[in-house]
């Protein structure tokens, strides 16, 4: 997808957040701007007791006078639950705007929500989405405009809707940037912590960072290694070019040339092992732990073979599954085949066959590696620190 110019500017300060989500605030005001609106908000709730990463960030409408916030919701804002329950029940990155969901109230203008908005905020109209549809978290962007305007503008929509799945990613990487935080005072620099492979790339694909899992994938050379040259090199020659056209246009991406919010692989290595999952997304560092002004991509190499922290408690929570299909999950993303599964829970492949569509269809995902990243994201694999000093 092609963005616009204005659209394509805020990618850098989108990724920025990724790793700092202090600046959030200054982000919504400057893509707020370059998209024609007045203010924005962004939410981010995690729905467990225990919560991580928990975002309530405003643009300077809504900043510079908190009591705005408090006094809309603790007045007005139950007003607009039919719009929240919609958000749930909608796919994600699917924008809503007031003027479409409210169409058939004449008068919503002088709504006693929409009166105060435009009195005390001077915003009138406002569209929101869902970001992610991970249901152990729930994130949502919400833009507003100015009351001269008569509706929302199509190019703002359009802008929108070009930058909601970059500021889903960015949510989506600042919970394992933020895990890291809770345990560790840096941030890229503590990736050795984290249980799974991962590389930081330049855009010409030369590694500047490989965390110890990542190496320990590399090094089996089982049909992707580390080249001579720096890169990560596969000996599928058609694979290896996309994986080096991915990294380039997710650091394109990263420093606001380019829309790539994401690229997935799933590779067959040579051995005839687990499926190997690769996901290429954008990265900034934003601290310059590693260099200035560092516009790369973050490469997730996950191997189901080796799963030693793929913990799916919060998933199996968040989905509502049944004790039962709660162990089959688990024994899922542990890597375990049809029969194994059989044999440990002492039934018949036909019933674990059963249990496994279940699992699948609740969690929406369509295959293994599919709920494998769901349940990562889920709850990102890191050693405890406490550990780590012991």
């Amino acid at each position: 997808m092609k963005l616009h110019g204005e659209s394509l500017s805020i990618l850098p300060n989108i990724y920025d957040c990724a790793v700092n989500p202090d600046i959030w605030g200054n982000t919504l005001e400057i893509g707020a701007q370059k998209l024609g609106a007045k203010g924005a908000i962004l939410l981010v709730i995690d729905q467990h007791a225990d919560a991580g990463l928990q975002l309530n960030h405003y643009s300077k409408i809504w900043s510079r006078a908190p009591e705005r916030v408090k006094m809309y919701n603790r007045e007005y804002a139950h007003y607009e639950k039919p719009v929240w329950d919609k958000l749930n029940s909608t796919p994600k990155q699917n924008l809503i705007l007031d003027t479409t969901f409210w169409a058939d109230e004449s008068n919503l203008l002088e709504r006693p929500d929409y009166k105060y908005l435009r009195e005390n905020v001077g915003i009138v109209h406002k569209c929101a989405a869902r970001l992610n549809d991970n249901m152990s978290w729930w994130d949502t962007l919400v833009v507003h405009f100015d009351k001269k305007l008569n509706s929302i503008p199509e190019s703002a929509v359009e802008g929108i809707n070009q930058i909601l799945p970059h500021v889903a990613k960015s949510i989506e990487l600042a919970r394992a940037f933020d895990a890291l935080k809770q345990q560790y005072n840096a941030v890229l620099s503590a990736l050795d912590q984290v249980e799974i492979g991962l590389c930081i790339a330049l855009e010409n694909g030369d590694l500047v960072v490989r965390n110890a899992e990542a190496n320990r994938i590399l090094a089996e050379k089982d049909g992707i290694r580390f080249s001579n040259d720096g890169k990560i090199f596969v000996h599928d020659t058609k694979m290896n070019a996309q994986l080096q056209n991915a990294i380039q246009q997710v650091s394109q991406t990263a420093c606001g040339e380019n829309a790539t919010h994401e690229l997935l692989f799933l590779f067959q290595r040579d051995s005839g092992s687990a499926e190997l999952l690769i996901e290429v997304a954008p990265l900034r560092d934003y601290q310059e732990e590693l260099e200035r002004n560092l516009s790369g991509a973050l490469i997730t190499l996950i191997d189901p073979s080796n799963p030693q922290s793929f913990n799916s408690a919060r998933a199996v929570s968040a989905y509502k599954l049944t004790p039962a299909e709660g162990l089959i999950c688990q024994l899922l993303v542990d890597g375990n085949s049809t029969a194994t599964m059989a044999e440990k829970r002492n039934v018949s492949p036909e019933t674990i066959r059963s249990q496994v569509k279940s699992v699948l269809q609740k969690m929406n995902c369509s295959r293994r590696s599919d709920l494998i990243r769901l349940v990562l994201k889920t709850t990102p694999p890191i050693k405890s620190a406490t550990h780590q000093r012991t």
